[in-house]
């Protein structure tokens, strides 16, 4: 019998043939010495409802304190996440998304920069324009964020203003200009007590100076490396792992190594960003999902997510959609939080949601090429090496109490599958499922390779696989 393999990470390639396996809503988590394969692959973490509004498309998410805000099409809202309930504090026009930050004051105040310009936000009350004129307002600010005190206004030629102590009031001779590379200011993010300005082909270091007049930082190192777009960005929120990622200028998925870039993504992941024209087009979050640190990127047509830990990437989609529906995350109420881009709803990302919110989250493997190269293969059999028994009796019939998996085969490299041929997981208590094929034909000269699809609800863990694989004459 020759093993049926799968991949860790998904590598679809650019053509059909190229592929090394793929892994879409699924992801592979290392197994204990001793334990039957050294991967299994389970099921990325649902959605579960968290609140929901009339309102639609998240445009920005910010713990203040205990009181989530989130922006949405044309307003800024309070959410209870106790309640599940979502309610408007008034309108902030436009439907971009934007950045919010609010300060250590006793009654901290809360600032956001948008594509209409700053507001002072609150818990309770509506949006109102930034009120000191000693910040410029035309051009306005494209980004603000929040570090040791002050609030820092970046702006699109380079300049970054700031505020004073704990409080809004700015001062027109407290700011800094960018300069190391041309392009201005893209994003401002606060790391490890250092203020990060990314710009289209730089990123400024700035440390605390304590300058007692001016601006209150000293500009420190710069990193050859500019970022695809204003939200390309992720790994500072609270509640994470101290890992920073971002889509460079190029494309390249990197990871901030103190100060050095390292690349991170696979040539399949590149693909996708380059397919995006407008770097405003992608959005990255984080969250965590167990022990594994999950960074996410998508564009209109994709989602990968890349696991810290084991330095794997694997795809992601919603029902009926070719990315997934999640943007914006905070760590709210000992959950991480994600808006939607087709909804008002909020939701908590969790592996003990098998759904989106009741929509199926279908796992879906391609195993790595069985070949034998120019040889033909015949399969006689082939048997696969799930986590059993997984139905339960409590569960929805039949979809939870008699699940199954779809299994179909590739002789092409991918470009074309099998009708998929339906086998039983197990119910509840049934340990002893076996789950296999027979007589299913000769491969091509390329080699044959194996989908597994589950839509059910249910916990998914798939571990191997065996074929009986008999080489003929090319």
């Amino acid at each position: 019998m020759a093993a049926i393999e799968w991949p860790a990470s998904s590598a679809p390639g650019a053509h059909p043939g190229e592929n090394a396996g793929r892994l879409v809503n699924a992801f592979a988590e290392p197994l204990g010495d001793g334990a039957r394969g050294a991967v299994v692959l389970r099921r990325v973490p649902g959605l579960a409802a968290a609140a929901a509004s009339s309102f639609f498309g998240c445009r920005a998410l910010h713990l203040v304190g205990d009181t989530l805000l989130a922006g949405f099409s044309g307003r800024v809202a309070r959410v209870d996440l106790a309640a599940g309930t979502i309610t408007s504090l008034g309108t902030l026009g436009g439907q971009d998304r934007f950045t919010i930050a609010h300060n250590n004051a006793a009654t901290p105040d809360i600032v956001a920069v948008a594509e209409a310009g700053a507001f002072t936000l609150s818990t309770s009350g509506a949006p109102v324009p930034f009120a000191d004129a000693d910040l410029p307002a035309s051009p306005g600010p494209i980004s603000v964020c929040f570090q040791a005190g002050y609030f820092f206004f970046g702006y699109g030629d380079g300049r970054i203003f700031a505020s004073g102590l704990n409080t809004t009031s700015v001062n027109a001779l407290d700011f800094t200009t960018a300069q190391t590379r041309p392009g201005g200011v893209t994003r401002l993010v606060p790391w490890n007590g250092d203020l990060l300005a990314f710009g289209p082909a730089a990123i400024d270091v700035y440390r605390n100076a304590g300058n007692a007049t001016g601006f209150p930082y000293a500009h420190g190192d710069t990193i050859g490396k500019g970022i695809f777009g204003r939200f390309a960005v992720a790994g500072f929120e609270d509640g994470f792992v101290n890992r920073l990622i971002f889509v460079g200028d190029d494309r390249i998925v990197y990871r901030l190594d103190g100060y050095s870039p390292v690349a991170i993504s696979t040539p399949d992941v590149v693909r996708s960003l380059e397919s995006v024209a407008d770097g405003e087009d992608v959005d990255a979050l984080v969250y965590m999902n167990g022990p594994h640190a999950v960074f996410a990127v998508s564009g209109a047509d994709f989602t990968w997510e890349y696991n810290l830990g084991t330095a794997a990437w694997n795809e992601r989609r919603s029902h009926g959609m070719r990315r997934w529906r999640a943007t914006q995350s905070v760590r709210a109420g000992g959950r991480w939080i994600a808006g939607a881009i087709d909804s008002g709803r909020l939701f908590a990302i969790t592996r003990d949601a098998p759904t989106e919110d009741g929509a199926p989250l279908v796992f879906e493997a391609w195993s790595k090429p069985m070949a034998a190269f120019p040889a033909r293969i015949a399969f006689p059999r082939a048997d696969f090496d799930f986590v059993v028994g997984v139905g339960s009796a409590a569960a929805e019939p039949p979809i939870a109490t008699a699940p199954t998996v779809a299994l179909s085969w590739s002789d092409d490299g991918g470009g074309a599958w099998s009708t998929p041929l339906l086998r039983s997981l197990g119910g509840e208590g049934e340990r002893r499922t076996r789950i296999s094929l027979a007589r299913t034909g000769l491969s091509g000269a390329i080699g044959r390779q194996w989908k597994a699809v589950i839509a059910d609800p249910v916990p998914v863990g798939l571990i191997g696989g065996a074929a009986a694989a008999q080489p003929r004459e090319a």
